[in-house]
């Protein structure tokens, strides 16, 4: 029965330093989680390009924007639409529409003076509103229903002079319109030809437009037609919209009467907006590359109220065109990533700009917020209990120390053994003595 427990004993003995001897598990790292805000953040962007190669990087840079627009993770908006408060001109127009739809009703139920208040209301409010019309894609199409619908109330009221130069504008903003029976009644039918006749007749006439400072994007009834200086050739007879447009100065709209054949010259003073920005937006541009946000850069994001700024150099090339990127972010105050290089075709660059601004995003935090320190991992104890043993079994001294200790083990069963075989008269008395001192002779 002894020897049984002692054989169970030594197999229980090798079976804990068998477990003992086996490596630790390595720890597998927790990914990153990145960084994810319910809001998207507000992301600007700013472009330093030689004014002479602005033609040829044009598509260049717009698919910069595209592709910013189009990252579900941001809230691109452009700095122009920021400094200039559209949703106030938006909510104008949406007013103005309501009024239209109301005065259609009016003059259904035979309420023509009703209908012209509504009608002249809502005319108001989308020239108020112009700088609306020339960023929707509708353009002027709210303001020439709104035009025709007049022309049809003045008509009914007996008003036919007003009509007839009611119809004179809405000419000019549809040239293309004709008399149909789905959008003039039948007794004007005379009346839209004979205006139409003329509009033909007059021929068309040029158009000098000047800014100052020079430079701006000048728009013709809410359409792009170039930049200052310039001349509009063909502009139609009657009363045309002039819109120019230039960063960092107020979007300023005219209404210019035109009768051919003469030459019509034009100017406009633009106004800077009280808080200008420009000083700030070029301020930015020479602190692009830095790994910590200037204050060109903080200011320019609290100008604009922009999470993040995104910066870019262009330079164009032969048939290329080289843009590099830099996303800081205003809240961390610090560089998120940069510089990234693109190097798309003047062209066709959509093919290389796209996954390029998509992959400028990836991995980075976007909720403003600072990643937190790694914790260090806390070992349990038989973590550490086996750590230790795996050190001691790779140092010098483990073998001697084992044989000493199986040494010891094995003398010690030895002597035990040899001790109590001798009690129960299982040795003879003469080798009693070598077994109780196998070392003594």
């Amino acid at each position: 029965m002894k020897r049984t427990s002692i054989g169970l004993l030594i197999l229980a003995g090798s079976a804990v330093l068998g477990w003992l001897s086996v490596p630790p598990a390595l720890a597998q790292p927790a990914r990153a989680r990145l960084g994810t805000s319910a809001k998207p953040p507000t992301v600007v962007f700013h472009v330093d390009a030689p004014a002479s190669q602005m033609k040829v990087l044009k598509r260049t840079l717009s698919a910069v924007r595209r592709a910013l627009k189009k990252d579900k993770r941001l809230r691109y908006r452009p700095i122009q639409s920021i400094l200039e408060k559209p949703k106030g001109s938006l909510r104008r127009l949406m007013k103005a529409d309501t009024l239209v739809v109301a005065g259609k009703k009016d003059l259904t139920n035979l309420e023509v003076g009703s209908a012209i208040k509504k009608f002249k209301k809502a005319v108001r409010l989308m020239q108020v509103s112009f700088v609306a019309l020339v960023r929707i894609r509708q353009k002027v199409k709210p303001l020439a229903r709104a035009l025709r619908n007049l022309a049809i109330a003045y008509f009914l009221d007996g008003k036919a002079d007003k009509a007839k130069k009611t119809l004179q504008k809405l000419l000019v903003l549809a040239p293309k319109i004709r008399y149909s029976a789905k959008l003039f009644p039948k007794q004007m039918a005379q009346l839209v030809d004979d205006e139409r006749l003329m509009f033909d007749e007059f021929g068309t006439a040029n158009v000098v437009v000047n800014t100052e400072p020079p430079g701006a994007r000048i728009y013709l009834n809410a359409r792009r037609v170039g930049r200052s200086p310039i001349t509009i050739k063909d502009v139609r007879r009657g009363f045309n919209y002039i819109t120019a447009r230039l960063p960092g100065y107020r979007t300023t709209t005219i209404g210019e009467d035109v009768d051919p054949p003469k030459l019509v010259r034009t100017s406009f003073k633009l106004m800077l907006f009280k808080r200008n920005p420009l000083p700030l937006m070029s301020g930015a541009l020479l602190q692009m590359g830095r790994k910590h946000a200037g204050a060109a850069i903080l200011g320019m994001a609290k100008r604009l109220s922009a999470d993040i700024i995104v910066l870019a150099r262009a330079r164009a090339e032969h048939d290329l065109a080289t843009v590099t990127l830099y996303v800081y972010d205003a809240r961390l105050k610090k560089l998120l990533r940069g510089p990234v290089t693109v190097k798309p075709s003047t062209d066709f660059p959509k093919e290389k700009v796209k996954p390029a601004v998509r992959r400028l995003f990836d991995g980075l935090r976007l909720d403003g917020r600072k990643p937190k320190p790694k914790k260090k991992p806390t070992k349990a104890l038989w973590t550490k209990m086996n750590a230790g043993w795996m050190k001691f079994r790779r140092s010098k001294a483990f073998w001697p120390v084992v044989g000493g200790v199986a040494g010891a083990i094995v003398t010690g069963l030895v002597v035990g053994l040899a001790v109590g075989l001798s009690n129960k008269g299982f040795v003879p008395r003469a080798s009693r003595h070598v077994l109780a001192h196998p070392l003594a002779r």
